[in-house]
């Protein structure tokens, strides 16, 4: 026996939805609550610090809110908090199909649920419904052997006709058995007459203990014959009929069958569902057979014959799981009420880490032998709940996905407080019921939690735990947005403690520790960081700030077993350590003690130190060895006082200094480089004299200064003289000079110290009213121009100076001569007289003989008589010019020039010309 195998088409369809209904909800809440979820959600699970950072370099990358000395704020990245997150996703596989081979084999079927990089799977709830088993509960469909199951049936024995039928050995072919049903007439001779309802059949029951039929359908082989092939071909009013149920549900009339002696295969033939009542009535029959349908006679006999082969009923059957065996990854499914349904829930020893995580069905057919031994399909849908979480995702500090950390911010003493956002990226499908558990630190108190579309409003429900001691923050975004608003940064604020509890200095002075203290200048001392026993090992940073905001000293101190870290001693010298207000900043955090940072200290301690000061002069610059300047009534006096610190010999700004006077008090400008600037107006005082200035200097963090400066105030004065600018006279004269002495008032000044520069010898007599003579010694004063400094002075009056230029001269004289033209016939000689008087003293020149020269030497040969000079009289010279005899007329007015020079030491001197004519002698 033959047949086709039968190939039912499976729709297979993947439909990813987001369930709502009571079934996950239920099971959803069964597992996900905080109460119960798994106790690694609180635990924290941080595999490596992303921020890892040597104790020494802690600091090296802060932030910072500055002041003058350190930090008012420090901010900056702590290692980032272990997160647990956790999702369920929700899948509808359908048209999974199984099936049993005649072989003795199954195939089996198997769905695969997404997780995502880093997520695990820890729990599946599954519902698998419309479960149905396709299959032929009719035994011994091929009539092997013998009719097993079916048994025989005729209807109309009696009447014109009677049906037969037989089992009939490879009536199907070699090997091959069959049923033969036929239809005979009666009558021996025309017509041979067949009733109407007469049927030969073969028929079978079973009882299918199954749910609802979704699908039924049958199959069968079949062939038809007739007796008188001469008269007849496929032909007359007979049928092949399939009864299910008692339903006719399919009929072949002999007219629609192509040809006789010939099997053909029915094909796969639907049968409505409807006709089966499985959960009433367990039994299904059915029913082949040969029909005639009509009173009718034939001529010659017709003799209607059929085989019948293979027959299939195939009923697809609601199923309960445990009726076909089905396992899902080694777990029995559970039957639910009724048929076609049933659940299983796997919770794994180990989680699933692949992705995606791969479930098998296997099934088994029952009996595990099947009867008939035909291909059995079994088809289900399956709702799965995939529970997975990533326990090892860490908060970051910024909206960027692997900024791992904690922004943390903390002041003086004061809370710490952390913002941290956890990125909530969540795997496909798996925002159903998302939520995620932070493990805190367990001084961590949470305040604020936004959503990632609202990052500033705080949520008032939907989180909990994040209390002191809770250990955990549960934040169960489902209950607080919608499913898209629940992708993205989920912003998370906290608080904790100050770890440093206190900050302490020692006061060598007085052996102890205290929270201020007020040093001076090269005292030793330490800082104390009191931390708790509980941060043992912690590294804190301590930085002692010097009033300029400069870090003056920096170490790491590890806490030790009573909770402190103390500095080595350092000293505070006068050199480097300046008067001021110091400052002492400390800063820690618990990584020496626990491995990473989730707890911070911050802790500023001011303290002082005090130098000695003292007072110098700059300005004026004559004061600063005496403390005591001059100055002239009624001027402006710039006073520049250096406050300096003796500890460390620098001038100090800042402070205020101080002058009492006749005046009153007044304050002096700091010029904030460490002097101190006052202009004192000398006409506020009575008049001149001597006044005393008692200055006091004083700033916080320094001794004060006192010192006293003398000012002398003296009258302006006016030196002159009506000599001005220059006295001068003759060489070998005294001269003299009057200077008149005034104060600013224009009254002489009498008594005064009159002195001058001139070396050769002074006298000064005082004339009155402030008029001074000075005789001037000019004997041995050679003839030039000198300048002398004449100085005056008085008490409380401001001296002055003139200067006045002496002029020694040559003496004054002049000459007169009695003729401007000599006419000397040649040969002879004639005579002028010369007349050389002083004019400075109103006498003749005497003895000047050779001082008078002239050039008519040049007209004569050497030896010959030139010129002559004779003094006739006290200052009076006759000079005769001479010609020889072989000289040479002068023509017209073309006379000799002669010249002449009159020269004297320190005499002024003179030069004149005269025409000489030379001429013939004059006859009678």
């Amino acid at each position: 026996m033959k047949m086709k195998k039968l190939v039912p088409v499976a729709l297979s369809i993947v439909v990813l939805l987001m369930i709502t209904t009571p079934f996950v909800s239920n099971l959803h809440n069964a597992s996900l609550t905080p109460d119960n979820a798994p106790s690694k959600t609180v635990e924290k699970d941080v595999p490596k610090d992303v921020n890892q950072v040597e104790p020494d370099q802690l600091y090296d990358s802060k932030e910072y809110v500055s002041s003058e000395q350190g930090m008012t704020e420090w901010s900056g990245i702590s290692s980032s908090l272990g997160t647990g997150e956790y999702g369920n996703r929700t899948d509808i596989f359908t048209g999974n199909s199984m099936q049993y081979l005649p072989t003795n084999t199954t195939a089996n079927a198997s769905v695969s649920i997404p997780t995502s990089d880093g997520w695990e799977g820890y729990r599946l709830e599954s519902r698998v419904f419309d479960l149905t088993e396709n299959r032929t509960w009719m035994t011994s469909p091929g009539f092997e052997g013998g009719l097993g199951a079916w048994s025989f049936g005729t209807t109309g024995d009696s009447g014109d006709s009677y049906p037969d039928y037989k089992w009939i050995e490879d009536g199907h072919g070699s090997g091959d058995d069959c049923i033969y049903l036929e239809i005979n007439s009666t009558d021996t001779s025309d017509p041979y007459l067949f009733d109407s309802g007469d049927a030969a059949y073969a028929t079978q029951t079973q009882s299918v203990s199954r749910g609802d039929v979704v699908w039924a359908g049958f199959r069968l082989d079949y062939w038809a014959d007739t007796l008188d092939d001469t008269h007849y071909g496929m032909t007359g009013s007979f049928s092949i009929y399939v009864n299910v149920e008692g339903q006719e549900v399919w009929e072949l009339v002999f007219d629609d069958i192509a040809a006789e002696e010939t099997w053909y295969d029915s094909g796969l033939i639907e049968i409505p569902e409807s006709l089966f009542d499985l959960l009433s009535d367990s039994n299904v029959d059915i029913e082949v057979g040969l029909l005639s349908k009509q009173d009718v006679g034939y001529d010659p006999d017709i003799g209607p014959s059929a085989r019948i082969d293979n027959v299939v009923l195939y009923l697809k059957t609601k199923a309960k799981p445990s009726q076909v065996n089905l396992d899902m990854a080694g777990n029995q499914v559970s039957d639910s009420a009724g048929y076609g349904s049933g659940s299983v829930t796997i919770d794994p020893t180990t989680p699933w880490t692949e992705n995606p995580v791969a479930f098998n069905f296997s099934w088994s057919p029952s009996p595990t032998n099947p009867d008939p031994n035909k291909t059995i399909t079994v088809d289900f849908s399956v709702e799965t709940n995939m529970f997975a979480r990533d326990t090892s995702a860490q908060t970051v500090y910024e909206i960027s996905p692997d900024s791992y950390g904690e922004r943390f911010s903390i002041q003086n003493g004061t809370d710490a407080y952390y913002t941290t956002y956890h990125h909530a990226d969540i795997p496909d499908g798996y925002p159903n019921l998302y939520f995620f558990n932070q493990s805190i630190p367990h001084s961590r108190d949470v305040f604020f939690v936004a959503r990632p579309l609202a990052p500033n409003t705080n949520l008032t429900s939907g989180w909990s735990g994040g209390e002191i001691g809770d250990n955990y923050l549960n934040v169960s975004t489902f209950k607080v947005t919608t499913e898209a608003g629940r992708y993205g940064y989920w912003r998370i604020r906290s608080k904790s403690s100050n770890i440093i509890q206190d900050v302490e200095l020692y006061d060598s002075d007085d052996a102890l520790w205290n929270r201020s203290a007020n040093f001076r200048a090269d005292e030793d001392s330490q800082v104390r960081v009191d931390l708790g026993t509980a941060y043992q090992g912690s590294t804190v940073n301590i930085t002692i700030y010097s009033p300029e905001g400069d870090s003056w000293y920096s170490v790491n101190v590890t806490a030790d077993s009573s909770g402190y870290a103390t500095t080595p001693v350092f000293n505070l010298a006068g050199s480097n350590a300046s008067a001021g207000d110091w400052m002492v900043q400390a800063m820690t955090n618990d990584r020496g003690t626990n491995g990473t940072w989730h707890a911070t200290g911050f802790f500023r301690r001011a303290f002082r130190i005090t130098h000695s000061s003292e007072l110098n002069v700059k300005y004026p610059s004559d004061a600063r060895q005496t403390w005591e300047s001059n100055a002239t009534y009624g001027d402006l006096v710039l006073l520049v006082i250096e406050a300096n610190d003796t500890d460390s010999d620098i001038l100090v700004p800042g402070g205020t200094l101080t002058m009492d006077w006749v005046n009153g008090t007044e304050e002096f400008d700091d010029n904030g480089n460490g002097e101190y600037t006052n202009v004192i107006d000398t006409s506020v005082v009575p008049g001149k004299g001597e006044f005393t200035l008692s200055l006091t200097w004083s700033r916080d963090n320094f001794d004060d200064a006192l010192a006293t400066f003398n000012l002398i105030i003296n009258y302006d004065s006016v030196l002159d003289s009506p000599d001005y600018p220059k006295i001068s006279g003759a060489i070998g004269s005294n001269q003299s000079l009057t200077m008149n002495f005034t104060n600013v008032n224009e009254t002489g000044i009498v008594g005064a110290n009159i002195r001058c520069n001139w070396t050769a010898g002074y006298e000064v007599n005082e004339t009155g009213n402030g008029l001074y003579r000075i005789e001037l010694n000019l004997e041995s004063t050679e003839i030039g121009e000198y300048p002398i400094l004449v100085n005056a002075s008085a008490s409380y009056v401001e001296p002055s100076s003139r200067l006045i230029f002496v002029e020694v001269r040559e003496i004054y004289n002049r000459i007169e001569y009695t003729a401007n033209e000599l006419s000397i016939p040649v040969g002879e000689a004639a005579s002028f007289t010369l007349t050389w008087t002083d004019t400075d003293n109103n006498e003749p020149i005497e003895n000047a003989n050779s001082s008078i020269t002239c050039n008519w030497t040049s007209f004569h040969s050497t030896g010959e008589r030139n010129y002559t000079v004779v003094e006739t009289a006290p200052g009076e010279y006759n000079i005769t010019i001479y010609t020889e005899s072989d000289d040479a007329l002068t023509v017209g007015d073309d006379l000799y020039t002669v010249r002449f020079q009159v020269n004297k030491s320190n005499y002024q001197n003179h030069t004149f010309d005269i025409g000489v004519e030379i001429r013939s002698h004059n006859t009678l």
